[in-house]
């Protein structure tokens, strides 16, 4: 989050929940959600420009809310991989609840698994979009990422 430390001004006692997974994956993901919103209102999508922009506002981004976490602010995060989510998010949801403090009652559980099976038709994975698409170099984002992966992406996987 690029403006964290207003944020945390402004709430001083939030808490933050931090989804993780590999950059070199999540850039182009991204880079894919703004072209598909942007294209209908441009005759000309420069997705050269839009992939090195967004990289640069990652990079500023994750290394604002790096530093802000290392300013003695760890203990207001909860930190769960992008791939627990997908795989296990009611899991991940109660672990959440627990970080928290606070307790998942039976009957709010049972609506969200009520709720995830009834829209399980209608929930797809998106297809992988290439780096190239977007002018980047896997390998590269990942080197640029490095500081951000090691910490949170232990098998640099997505």
């Amino acid at each position: 989050m690029a403006s964290i430390d207003a944020l945390a001004t402004v709430y001083g006692d939030a808490r933050f929940v931090m989804s993780h997974r590999d950059v070199a994956a999540v850039i182009p993901s991204l880079c894919a959600l703004k072209e598909a919103l942007t294209s209908p209102l441009t005759s000309h999508m420069d997705t050269t420009e839009l992939g090195r922009r967004e990289a640069d506002v990652w990079h500023e981004a994750l290394s604002r809310t790096l530093a802000f976490r290392d300013d003695g602010n760890e203990s207001r995060f909860f930190d769960v991989a992008f791939a627990r989510m997908q795989d296990s998010p009611l899991e991940a949801v109660a672990e959440l609840y627990a970080a928290m403090g606070d307790e998942l009652s039976a009957a709010a559980r049972l609506r969200m698994e009520q709720w995830w099976e009834a829209s399980s038709s209608s929930r797809q994975r998106s297809s992988a979009r290439a780096p190239a698409t977007y002018g980047l170099d896997e390998a590269a984002l990942r080197d640029r990422f490095g500081f951000y992966n090691r910490r949170f992406v232990a098998d640099g996987g997505g």
